[in-house]
């Protein structure tokens, strides 16, 4: 039938509305009342008592919820930097050095076409970068705290490649 929105009071109506029914008695009520008596119908909630219910004082039959609810924010992550390029190798290694030149030598070539100094700079940096990427070496990053010395991070490194041959790592522990 829907919802009509219809009160038919507290008070007991011939055999159509009970003694237990909520609020006071409203137009829609009436006319629920009425049609349910013109076919002999009775409004069956109203015959049986029930839990009050907790009602807004808003002019409103409607029953409003009221909830706790808890929640819980997901914490972001960071978003992974790129890692570090090994640059003192450049130093160290004159082959490694070579290397990276002759790369970096062969994509200046390029700047000739170029018009514009922005143009120039845009390529000329990301030359250098391609050819870094290309032959520099990566370092993993490490955290650097006090009590974590050289000698703690070879130890570290030594069980983590044990780590990788399960079969020797079982047997030495």
């Amino acid at each position: 039938m829907g919802d009509f929105n219809a009160k038919v009071g507290k008070n007991k109506i011939d055999k159509t509305v009970g003694p237990f029914g909520i609020g006071e008695l409203n137009e829609r009520g009436e006319r629920l009342v009425d049609w349910c008596k013109e076919h002999d119908i009775a409004v069956m909630n109203t015959w049986f008592k029930n839990h009050p219910r907790r009602c807004a004082d808003c002019s409103s039959d409607h029953i409003p919820v009221v909830v706790t609810m808890v929640v819980r924010l997901k914490k972001l992550k960071k978003s992974k930097t790129e890692p570090r390029l090994q640059l003192n190798l450049l130093e160290n290694d004159e082959e490694l050095n070579k290397k990276y030149i002759v790369c970096v030598k062969n994509k200046f070539d390029i700047f000739d076409s170029l018009n514009t100094a922005e143009e120039k700079w845009q390529k000329m940096k990301e030359s250098i970068h391609e050819a870094a990427k290309e032959h520099i070496p990566t370092t993993r990053k490490r955290v650097n705290k006090k009590c974590i010395t050289p000698e703690i991070l070879n130890l570290m490194e030594e069980r983590r490649k044990a780590k990788t041959n399960k079969e020797k790592y079982q047997k030495n522990k």
